[in-house]
């Protein structure tokens, strides 16, 4: 190990992956595979500076709170962005409702 690094494989102690885990889970585009960041966490686990149970509930957490986030962005203004630009990129009201007519789940574009 280098004098720089805290031992684990990314240089992450299990709280920050876990913090880090969070905006990754939401869709945020961040450099470090997710898969990297949870190995960490293992890591952690392994050598006895984290707690198992801290980290399995950390990493339910933060899946629930990372997928609500994303389901939140899409529901508000990613549709938003989708009304304003989707008929600049070929993604008319029509072709959307012909897309939802298709749908069991969709009967409107405006659902989620």
């Amino acid at each position: 190990m280098g004098a720089g690094t805290s031992g684990s494989a990314a240089g992450l102690s299990g709280p920050l992956a876990l913090v880090l885990l969070l905006p990754m889970e939401a869709g945020v585009p961040i450099p470090v595979p997710a898969d990297l960041v949870m190995f960490t966490v293992g890591e952690r686990v392994a050598a006895g500076k984290f707690p198992l149970w801290l980290a399995v509930a950390g990493f339910e957490v933060i899946a629930v709170l990372g997928t609500t986030a994303l389901f939140l962005a899409c529901r508000g203004p990613a549709q938003r962005i989708l009304a304003r630009l989707g008929p600049r990129l070929g993604l008319t009201e029509a072709r959307l409702r012909r897309a939802c007519a298709r749908s069991p789940w969709w009967p409107r574009p405006s659902q989620a």
